[in-house]
């Protein structure tokens, strides 16, 4: 094997490696596993969430796709009526994520831990929970309207649409 095949080798596992790692591998963060406090700092048990769908979004407002994606959370979140939950968390000053608690009605809080002790590489990033607190699935990357009906269908009772 000549020095370009062997290159041309260790390029295909490094990207299959990085394809498999970013797209592929299966959702793996655990409800219980986030921590997060209010934009005032006070905690918030995580467990307060069990019992709707929710819909955890990793962003920031200095990222262009989570700013892009925000319209279609709040078409969703208007179509079900109260019974899915939109959480956005960010490790931002609460300064800078006011404007936009204003303007949708999410729950915006911050994270105690980096986005890198969950394993969130890539802005944004969304995980989909059932009721029950069950991780569903996990979306990198900006959401098309969809995208996100997608997979907020596996993660909603059939009849709960308005």
């Amino acid at each position: 094997m000549n020095l370009f095949s062997k290159l041309l080798l260790i390029l295909f596992i490094v990207g299959f490696a990085y394809y498999y790692f970013k797209y592929i591998r299966k959702p793996n963060l655990k409800l219980n596993e986030i921590e997060i406090v209010t934009l005032d700092g006070d905690f918030i048990d995580i467990k307060q969430y069990v019992g709707k769908p929710l819909v955890v979004n990793f962003w920031a407002t200095w990222c262009g796709p989570c700013i892009k994606e925000l319209p279609n959370f709040e078409k969703i979140n208007r179509q079900y009526g109260g019974e899915l939950v939109f959480l956005l968390i960010s490790e931002e000053n609460p300064a800078k994520i006011l404007p936009y608690k204003n303007s949708f009605d999410f729950d915006f809080v911050l994270s105690s831990k980096s986005f890198e002790d969950y394993g969130v590489n890539t802005w944004p990033t969304s995980y989909f929970y059932d009721k029950d607190g069950k991780l569903v699935d996990k979306h990198n990357g900006s959401l098309t309207l969809e995208d996100l009906e997608q997979y907020v269908a596996k993660i909603m009772p059939s009849s709960s649409i308005n």
